[in-house]
């Protein structure tokens, strides 16, 4: 009866240590939580900051053109009745034809600058574009159709805020300065009358642009061709509809050309199918940010099942607010990387961050052991666990992989090391040990 008194006392008292413990991970988690929770706030603040640096900046740059829209009027004799008469009337109509090049080029050179409000940057970008077409302009006239091409629109889509200086127009070599206006509801630069009736017509101009976020190009209905070098390294092309024939990405920025043979024609504003690029960090600070807080139940589980095996194997016993201080200190970490990393390289930040906490930790944890060789093995755990965390960070393709498989590892180690240890025994003196192994 004793021995199984006894028994009961030592399942009692780790039992009442780990719950002990658990009410502490479960406190450290909601903390971590609170954590994640500043970071999103964080990141909407930014968010903020940088659509008000892009708006500023003029915004995404959407170019559609040329277009020429020629009005017409048709002169036709209808028949008519009147009192069981025949007669015929004239009958004017008046239409419009809008027509698309049968080639468009477009090449572009665009610089990047970054641009603050307060302690948040976005990059903005600056440019010239050159803009080439040739249009056929044998238009049918049905043998009714009187074309005007005297009120004839040459016009070009873009955002008033999207230039930085009045463009020229060439209209097969003659300069033409445009108007600045709307069509049909949409910004646009606009020039009255063609010098030219028949045959081939060809328009271009040189473009100062201004931006953020994105620079795209409506496809002609007839062959585009776009070349673009941008010293932005980190360019997206899956938000166009094409992607480019050929890229070159480097750390200095890429070059880039589209071809589209032909499309069914752009409907002008409505039109949706777009080839270009649009600005992206390869890892933005704060998706690192709030992902490294998914991997912050190691931050308490792993230094917690590091004191476990120093209880067992060191035969040291720690307090649970032992745990609960170690704990908050690895917490804190994700504070720290936080606050750091808004204000100076990620990078550093994190060896800042890391190390403060590690060697705190080290430290404590040789100074509540009172074993200065606990410390010193305390220090490579953490090194390891941020070393993981950082690699884990910068590889975003691989996060999920490397997470399950160091998990993984921190499972068989500690399977490994305990698979012999009596779990009955644990927490007492070798009298206690003694007289339970007589008793039971």
């Amino acid at each position: 009866k004793r021995g199984i008194i006894m028994k009961k006392k030592i399942n009692l008292s780790i039992f009442t240590k780990l719950s002990a413990i658990g009410v502490i991970v479960i406190l450290l988690l909601i903390g971590l939580s609170c954590i994640k929770g500043k970071t999103r706030e964080r990141e909407h603040s930014f968010d903020y900051a940088s659509y008000s640096i892009n708006e500023a900046a003029g915004g995404s740059t959407t170019i559609k053109g040329f277009y020429i829209d020629v009005p017409y009027k048709e002169t036709d004799s209808v028949e008519k009745w009147s009192n069981n008469q025949k007669h015929y009337e004239t009958v004017i109509t008046h239409g419009s034809v809008k027509l698309e090049p049968e080639e468009l080029a477009v090449s572009g050179n665009i610089k990047t600058d970054v641009r603050k409000v307060g302690i948040y940057s976005s990059p903005v970008y600056t440019g010239k574009v050159k803009i080439n077409s040739t249009f056929d302009m044998n238009l049918k006239d049905y043998g009714i159709r009187e074309y005007e091409f005297d009120k004839a629109k040459i016009y070009l889509m873009i955002g008033e805020e999207n230039l930085t200086a009045r463009p020229i127009f060439s209209v097969n070599k003659q300069k033409f300065r445009p108007d600045y206006t709307t069509y049909e509801d949409y910004p646009a630069i606009v020039k009255t009358g063609l010098p030219s009736k028949t045959g081939p017509l060809e328009i271009s101009t040189e473009l100062d642009i201004c931006g953020a976020n994105i620079f795209q190009v409506s496809p002609a209905k007839g062959s585009t061709k776009m070349d673009i070098t941008c010293d932005w390294p980190s360019p997206n092309f899956t938000n166009s509809s094409r992607l480019p024939v050929t890229r070159e990405i480097t750390d200095d920025g890429f070059t880039a050309s589209w071809f589209v043979p032909f499309t069914k024609g752009a409907d002008t504003a409505s039109n949706s199918s777009y080839i270009g690029f649009q600005y992206k960090e390869p890892v933005s600070l704060y998706d690192i940010l709030v992902r490294s807080t998914t991997y912050g139940f190691l931050f308490i589980i792993v230094p917690f099942l590091a004191f476990f095996l120093f209880e067992i194997f060191a035969k040291v016993n720690f307090h649970p607010v032992h745990y609960l201080l170690s704990g908050a200190a690895c917490a804190v970490f994700f504070l720290l990387l936080l606050s750091f990393s808004e204000h100076i390289n990620f990078n550093t930040a994190y060896i800042i961050a890391a190390g403060l906490v590690g060697l705190l930790v080290s430290i404590y944890t040789g100074l509540i052991s009172k074993k200065l060789k606990l410390g010193f093995a305390m220090l490579p755990i953490l090194v390891t666990l941020y070393s993981f965390l950082f690699v884990s960070l910068k590889s975003e393709d691989y996060a999920l992989l490397l997470g399950s498989i160091f998990v993984f590892m921190i499972m068989a180690i500690l399977m490994f090391f305990t698979h012999k240890v009596d779990w009955n025994t644990i927490g007492k003196s070798k009298e206690e040990v003694k007289s339970f192994n007589k008793q039971s």
